[in-house]
């Protein structure tokens, strides 16, 4: 009998819960969408008609500075030990 009921539970396992194409058939036939931020995202920019922007230039007139990036030392020289003028 305890071999039966392994057989059976392993059978189980192997045939329903780790089967991904069996869940991936099941996901698509109840309609089951992400809730992934990413995925969410992506697919928005798949259904989207005006994405990607082909064959258009987008400029824009400002500038932008990042201050996290700026720099308030001035250039280092050439290193003592550069040959040359």
């Amino acid at each position: 009998m305890l071999v039966v009921n392994f057989v059976a539970s392993f059978v189980v396992e192997e045939a329903i819960v780790e089967n991904r194409s069996f869940w991936g058939l099941l996901k698509r036939a109840a309609g089951h969408r992400s809730s992934s931020r990413y995925k969410k995202l992506r697919r928005d920019l798949e259904e989207d008609a005006s994405w990607p922007p082909w064959n258009k230039t987008d400029f824009s007139g400002a500038t932008h500075i990042n201050p996290g990036f700026e720099s308030h030392e001035e250039p280092a020289g050439r290193p003592a030990w550069s040959l040359g003028p």
